[in-house]
């Protein structure tokens, strides 16, 4: 009896550690993947639902990335006519669509390496995907990062048990880039930090991209043929799941199965993003600024020094840099909007802007500076009047 009860014991310590051995490694594989999955999609899980749909789209074929890159840097085109013309040059839907974001093609060709990862990753585990930007959109939530503002809509919706994130425009005629560094926007703030204020600054957004005409889905990149089926696990366009085209001009990555994400490819990310904090600036003329290709946080959003001359009338009558009024008085970075205004002629006293004034606060200077002229002359002709 004795005997048979070691027997058993033996056979209950070898099954538990069957059991471990099976499991265990699994288990922390699966965690690993998935952490690995969240740090790949973290750059741009925050995207709105129909901007993320595409740059996935985008990142399976990463040879196109690039020669579309190259191909936008060469357009002067800008809105619909733009992305006409870049499916007349024999680029994809998506592609098409994504002409409107140079900034987020730019960061797509300039990091490569992750770029492919991100297409081969969707190609691969489309589930494994849409679940990872789920957990990091849910994650922004709890930290008190990801809201509704006047830019983005952040609604939840509850569907068997299962909660989904959907970001969308506040406004669908303008589309703002949320800018974020993923190692701290997902993370709750420290106790030390000044609540709502700091949370607020760990999101910016650029100019806004007013996409007028494009936002139709009847054109092949109209922006509203593109979505996130959440619930099917995949891209949508034009209300089907997204699928690799047929005979394409460019190669796209093959799916690998039993995919497990890179832990080695280093995603990119922004650790400053204090680009237009008011966000109030909107792009209204479609102009995607197509060409600056240097980084916003960085780029002189004056260059040359130069200031814009505002003053109303005609040409003749306008002074020169009425006022000395710069074209960034408001201390706010106009993303990719570089002043397209006069040299500075420096043809007056250099006044320092308020911290208040605005990049149009030169409106009714010229007016102004007229009439002073005009007293200035007056006063002049009496006293000479005087002399004599």
């Amino acid at each position: 009896m004795v005997g048979f009860r070691r027997v058993l014991t033996r056979l209950a310590s070898g099954l538990v550690a069957t059991t471990w051995w099976v499991t265990v490694p699994h288990v922390l594989a699966a965690q690993t993947d998935a952490a690995a999955m969240d740090q790949l999609l973290g750059p741009i899980a925050l995207y709105p639902d129909p901007l993320l749909a595409q740059v996935l789209t985008c990142a399976t074929s990463p040879e196109q990335v690039t020669k579309f890159h190259t191909w936008l840097d060469q357009q002067s085109l800008s809105g619909s006519e733009l992305q006409q013309a870049a499916m007349d040059a024999g680029f994809e839907a998506s592609f098409a669509s994504l002409a409107l974001f140079p900034q987020v093609v730019s960061t797509l060709s300039g990091n490569g390496d992750w770029t492919k990862e991100l297409g081969t990753a969707y190609l691969s585990d489309a589930a494994g995907v849409t679940a990872s930007v789920q957990r990091l959109r849910a994650k922004a939530q709890a930290a008190g990062t990801l809201k509704t503002n006047s830019q983005q809509t952040v609604t939840v919706e509850n569907q068997g048990g299962n909660q989904t994130v959907i970001i969308q425009p506040a406004n669908p005629q303008v589309v703002y880039v949320p800018q974020y560094d993923p190692h701290v926007v997902y993370a709750a703030p420290p106790p030390s930090s000044s609540g709502d204020a700091a949370l607020t600054a760990l999101i910016a957004f650029g100019v806004g991209v007013a996409i007028g005409a494009a936002i139709d889905n009847d054109p092949p990149w109209g922006w509203s043929a593109w979505g996130m089926g959440w619930h099917g696990g995949g891209i949508y366009y034009r209300r089907s799941i997204w699928v690799v085209p047929v005979r394409p001009r460019y190669p796209y990555v093959r799916p690998v199965p039993r995919y497990h994400p890179s832990t080695t490819v280093i995603a990119p990310r922004r650790t400053n993003v204090t680009v237009n904090v008011n966000n109030n600036r909107v792009n209204v003329g479609n102009k995607v600024n197509v060409g600056n290709k240097v980084d916003v946080n960085t780029r002189n959003p004056n260059p040359g020094n130069r200031t814009t001359n505002v003053a109303k009338g005609s040409v003749a009558d306008r002074a020169p840099n009425a006022g000395n009024r710069t074209a960034n008085a408001g201390g706010t970075q106009r993303v990719g909007t570089p002043d397209r205004g006069h040299p500075t002629s420096n043809a007056g006293p250099t006044r320092t802007p308020t911290a208040g004034a605005s990049a149009m606060g030169g409106y009714g200077n010229g007016s102004t500076t007229r009439a002073v002229s005009s007293r200035g002359k007056s006063s002049v002709g009496a006293s000479r009047g005087r002399r004599r």
